[in-house]
């Protein structure tokens, strides 16, 4: 739950934008860089920390409330149980992260993430403010089993930070046996594309087995295009079911 890992890391977030830009110009003359939306990407990520650093003290209480009071064991914080913890994270992730484009009401918050028609490491900062609040309670389980802070926030960090990478164009392929166990830049261009064969895969964090192993994996083949499907319907962020209903009453009595 410490926020800090994001903060130690930005220096390397700055610099590791700057040198994907400049591989992108030298390559594609800056094709897959647009500077709004860039810049909206920024704020997006720097939003999302300020109101982080608000809510995850309460978040910290929950969960402290939980592994006092509600904990089945107790799991010291060691190299194993860390490594545990991070595989648990990671597969109850993978179900937050899919329940938040099969559920409406995680969908409208999630749908930030995916606006942007554009792919590259901006991409990855541009985050919910409330995502926490959402999200939290499916974590529950790992204070619940016996996990302590100092292992649940390692597990946090290390699969928070492992995303950042993935979203390029600029890594095509990493080897074949690291794509079959871990998430690569491949596997989440597909994850963010709206080409209609793509829809609702890999939903993984780190591990890209769990996509696997519930039937939700596949390959990256065509092109990737980006946005968000269908672009007329992008005001239902805000109203979701209730905006669609309004306006087929709308219009059956226009008729």
């Amino acid at each position: 739950m410490n926020p800090n890992y994001i903060l130690w890391a930005i220096p390397f977030f700055l610099i590791s934008i700057f040198g994907e830009f400049l591989h992108n110009y030298i390559k594609k003359g800056g094709k897959d860089f647009n500077f709004e939306d860039s810049i909206t990407n920024l704020n997006l990520g720097v939003g999302s920390q300020a109101i982080g650093a608000l809510t995850k003290g309460f978040l910290l209480m929950a969960f402290v409330w939980v592994y006092d009071n509600f904990r089945m064991m107790t799991l010291e914080a060691n190299v194993l149980n860390t490594v545990l913890c991070i595989f648990l994270f990671d597969y109850l992730y993978y179900w937050a992260h899919r329940w938040g484009h099969e559920w409406n009401v995680f969908w409208g918050a999630h749908i930030v993430h995916h606006q942007s028609e554009e792919y590259n490491l901006t991409v990855a900062l541009r985050q919910i403010w409330f995502h926490n609040f959402l999200a939290f309670p499916i974590f529950l389980p790992i204070p619940f089993l016996g996990f302590d802070l100092l292992s649940f926030g390692a597990a946090a960090g290390i699969v928070t930070l492992y995303q950042y990478w993935i979203h390029t164009k600029a890594i095509k392929r990493m080897p074949k046996w690291f794509e079959y166990i871990f998430n690569s830049p491949a596997h989440h261009r597909v994850h963010h594309a709206t080409n209609r064969q793509y829809l609702d895969h890999n939903y993984a964090a780190t591990f890209i087995l769990w996509d696997r192993l519930h039937g939700t994996f596949i390959d990256e083949k065509e092109e990737c295009v980006y946005g968000i499907t269908p672009p007329p319907l992008r005001a239902t962020i805000l109203f979701g079911p209730t905006f669609i209903f309004m306006l087929k009453c709308g219009k059956a009595a226009s008729n």
